[in-house]
């Protein structure tokens, strides 16, 4: 691959997937990428996580790239931003706005800024100088850092609302200098070694950073260290040799899931399309039950809570995960794994069972109440005895009791009214608690 290919060429390249392309794509844009992400965020570490989520993106998504909708460094910026911001949702992130760099006030502006302010923003220039410091802030989250107004409201800490008032409010002085001009300028070393220190004013901040997205010569004055990019794309090459994750794992993983907990979950053998598959015709037997028989909806409302139970005795143990003997070196291994994986089965089972609801003659929630309270009793009970046994004795019992407290009462739909809601509401909290003071006797993987 030749090392003077332009980015588009780069781009493509990596399209085709060619590793060589993404290390000179990576190695031109590393250094500047991270000289300005540092600026927004006080965390090198999450800076550099950044980076190398960036590059990954880019060799995943490097086919969506259209060179005629845009230039190839605002297209990194972009997806390196929104990395960032992703990152930062963890507690520890803390982006740092350019208007909280130094006060406009405190110092006077050198030649050579005055000039990069002139050369990347014409009246503009001048008409950002005289905006507050918030409604720069405002300016960078969305304008030049590309963010969405509910990530600049999350980043700069201030209501959704608040951030389009102050759009609206820079607008129209924004408005009266938008005329850019262009030039063979670029940034004198000097400039550019106080921008890399922080000794730029926020206005100016802003101007250097537009001239740079746009200005290549410019971006390969940004001074690398070569052990930091070499570590940068060990990072990144691991990452790309690994299996992508399933589209379950990504959606865990965007949901704020960490990603070892959501690749334990989507391990789950009850969260398997088998799994899922039987669920399905089970539900599509009860839903066409209910429709073809006077008695079919109780059959619906009989059959649903029990699915939970069955999924939750299929998450986890020797006799039900092949992957058992690897789990059990972690960790999370024992209770802990299978308490958290029966809320996803839980979760799972419900809303397949929520799914079906409207195809029935008539909506109803009285399966949801029984289905926690035997989801919980499975658990309670398995503190005691094997967990397949408590899922089998549950998971056969109930429909015994159901059809027997019709056939004493003469009211089969007696289980499901109202005052049978809150029996089944009461238990699963007396269950509950139960679970979790012997909790530490949860443990799936010895038999009683």
């Amino acid at each position: 691959m030749d090392p003077h290919s332009d980015d588009h060429d780069l781009i493509a390249a990596v399209a085709a997937e060619r590793v060589e392309a993404l290390r000179l794509l990576h190695d031109r844009h590393a250094p500047w990428l991270r000289a300005r992400l540092l600026r927004r965020c006080a965390d090198p570490d999450l800076v550099d996580d950044a980076i190398q989520d960036t590059f990954v993106a880019v060799w995943r998504g490097a086919g969506r790239y259209s060179p005629r909708g845009e230039d190839a460094a605002g297209w990194l910026w972009t997806i390196a931003a929104r990395r960032l911001s992703s990152a930062l949702r963890r507690p520890s992130g803390r982006w740092i706005g350019a208007a909280a760099v130094l006060d406009t006030d405190a110092r006077v502006a050198s030649a050579e800024e005055a000039v990069l302010l002139g050369v990347e923003h014409g009246d503009l220039g001048g008409a950002l100088s005289r905006l507050s410091p918030e409604l720069r802030a405002v300016i960078q989250a969305t304008v030049l850092d590309g963010l969405t107004v509910r990530e600049a409201s999350r980043l700069l800490g201030i209501p959704e609302g608040t951030v389009k008032t102050r759009l609206m409010r820079a607008r129209a002085p924004a408005a009266r200098g938008a005329g850019m001009t262009d030039g063979d300028w670029h940034i004198p070393p000097g400039l550019l070694e106080r921008y890399l220190e922080g000794a730029l004013d926020p206005v100016n901040v802003m101007s250097l950073e537009a001239h740079l997205v746009r200005c290549g010569r410019c971006r390969t004055a940004v001074p690398a260290d070569e052990a930091w990019l070499a570590a940068s794309w060990r990072g990144v090459s691991a990452d790309i040799a690994r299996p992508r994750p399933s589209p379950a794992e990504r959606v865990l993983r965007r949901a704020g899931v960490p990603e070892h907990l959501a690749k334990l979950l989507v391990a789950t053998p009850a969260l398997s399309r088998a799994w899922a598959a039987a669920v399905a015709v089970a539900l599509a037997f009860a839903v066409t039950a209910a429709h073809l028989t006077d008695e079919g909806f109780l059959v619906f409302l009989t059959l649903a809570p029990v699915l939970p139970t069955a999924g939750i005795a299929l998450a986890y143990g020797r006799w039900a995960d092949p992957a058992y003997e690897t789990y059990a070196a972690t960790p999370m291994a024992g209770a802990p794994l299978l308490l958290v994986r029966s809320v996803a089965v839980l979760l799972t089972a419900v809303a397949l069972t929520t799914l079906a609801v409207p195809l029935l003659p008539a909506a109803t929630a009285a399966w949801l109440l029984p289905a926690l309270a035997l989801s919980t009793g499975c658990l309670a009970l398995a503190t005691r005895v094997p967990l397949p046994v408590a899922a089998t004795v549950l998971a056969g019992g109930w429909p015994v009791v159901v059809t027997a407290v019709g056939l004493a009462t003469d009211d089969r739909a007696l289980p499901f009214r109202p005052a049978a809601q809150v029996l089944y509401g009461g238990v699963a909290a007396l269950l509950a608690l139960v679970l979790y003071v012997r909790r530490h006797r949860l443990d799936p993987a010895e038999p009683r």
